[in-house]
This record gives structure tokens, C-alpha cells and sequence, in this order.
């Protein structure tokens, strides 16, 4: 692995995407891999352009820059395709967009195009190689990568204390279209009553964007008296 040159593009935003090249890149140097990370957005690309360049490897977390992209009609590479974003969630949002606008980034036909232009299709989820399957050609191979686990992390730490309830149920999903809580929030009230015990919901990673929609539902239909709602995202250290 010595030698090889591996750049990670992604906008420094904090996003799944952000989080997902950041672990691969950790992940990478701990492999002895000379991994970077680069923001496709950055005020100076003239310096990205000389230190990145020549790399073996150039993985597109969310963009690559506009001087990469005409950079790659000239290179004679291998493309790979790891598809991360939810099949659901790229078929939704395609859908939903604005078609008024010029120019939209249309998510499901780049689906299309990198299932049958890629030299290899990888997934890290069973489900989503399944789904992918029935979309390519018969004797196409969808190649299922599970993700490492980062078991220096991922070890028994002292307990900050229970959430409040119990039970007690927590939801810390981003709120993407297809991950939203409406469909809890709605039911809640018709469950927890007749939940055992004094059963409380925690839902976390709530946009603040969003409150206006969600709070006046849960206040009306009873659901904010047995939930805890906030836009909390915990950082490494409280995790």
C-alpha cells in the first residue's frame, strides 16, 4: 500500500458525506496510505491543482472541482462507483426538485449513468447492492463492501446517565425528506399511552429550519408531552 497517493473531495460541511471521507481517509493512513482530504469548493484551487493533481486515487465524496473534471477526459482511469446516498433517498430528492430551475442537479439519472458507465459498482449495504442489482444488466457485478468498524472508538465508556423515561426511545436521524419523524411524531400519542411505564421519545438532530412545520403538529396532537425535541448533534466525545 506504501506509495499510493489517495485525495478525498468534500465539502467541509459536516455532512454524512463529510464524516464518511474523513473516517476513510483515518482509515487509510492507518493502512500506511499517503490519504488527503480536499474541499472542491476552496477559495484556492490553484494550490489544490499543484498538490493534488498527480494523485494515484480521487474520490468524490460530494464534487469534484472543475479544473478535476476536465483533468479526467485526459487520464486514462479506472471509475469506480460507491453508491452512498439511500437508493430512496436519490430517487426522492431527484423528484422533488425544483424543475423550474435551470441547471438541477438531477441525482437519479447520475445514478443511471455511473450503473452503466462504471468499470466497478460498490455498495457498503447488502440492501442497497440488491437494489442496484435490479437496475443493471444481467451479468453486471454489484460488489458488497461492508464498512470497518472503529473499535478504538467503539469501546465501553463510563455512562453520562439514562435519558429521561422508560422506557425511553431516541431518534437521531438527519432530517432528510425520507428520514423526517412525521410519520412517529404522528403516532406517538397513540402510543406511549399505553406504553409500560412512563415511556418519553427523544428525537435529536432536529433542523431548526424545520421547527416551524413539526412544532405546531406535536403541540396539537399531544405528541410534545411525552417527547424531547432539539437540534443536538453530539460530537465524538459525548457519543
Amino acid at each position: 500500500m506504501s506509495g499510493i497517493k489517495v485525495c478525498h473531495w468534500t465539502m467541509f460541511n459536516g455532512s454524512g458525506m463529510n464524516n464518511v471521507a474523513e473516517t476513510m481517509c483515518a482509515a487509510e493512513k492507518s493502512l500506511g496510505i499517503d490519504s488527503h482530504i480536499a474541499n472542491p469548493f476552496a477559495a484556492k484551487q490553484e494550490d489544490l491543482i499543484d498538490k493534488f493533481k498527480n494523485f494515484d486515487i480521487h474520490v468524490s465524496h460530494t464534487y469534484f472541482p472543475e479544473w478535476f473534471k476536465r483533468a479526467l477526459t485526459k487520464k486514462d482511469w479506472k471509475l469506480v462507483w460507491l453508491g452512498h446516498g439511500t437508493p430512496e433517498y436519490i430517487f426522492y430528492d431527484s423528484y422533488y426538485q425544483d424543475t423550474a430551475r435551470h441547471g438541477i442537479n438531477d441525482g437519479m439519472m447520475l445514478q443511471q449513468y455511473y450503473l452503466s458507465h462504471s468499470d466497478a459498482i460498490v455498495t457498503h449495504w447488502p440492501r442497497h447492492a440488491a437494489i442496484y442489482k435490479t437496475m443493471v444488466d444481467k451479468h453486471t457485478p454489484v460488489h458488497t463492501v461492508p464498512m470497518g468498524v472503529d473499535l478504538t472508538f467503539w469501546k465501553p465508556q463510563p455512562s453520562l446517565g439514562k435519558f429521561s423515561g422508560s422506557p425511553s426511545l431516541l431518534c437521531a436521524e438527519n432530517t432528510h425528506i425520507i428520514k423526517l419523524p412525521y410519520d412517529l411524531l404522528v403516532a406517538w400519542p397513540w402510543v406511549y399511552p399505553r406504553a409500560n411505564g412512563n415511556a418519553v421519545l427523544h428525537v435529536t438532530r432536529f433542523s431548526m429550519d424545520l421547527h416551524r412545520w413539526l412544532f405546531p403538529l406535536i403541540n396539537r396532537n399531544g405528541a410534545s408531552y411525552a417527547c424531547h425535541i432539539s437540534p443536538t448533534m453530539w460530537d465524538a466525545a459525548s457519543l
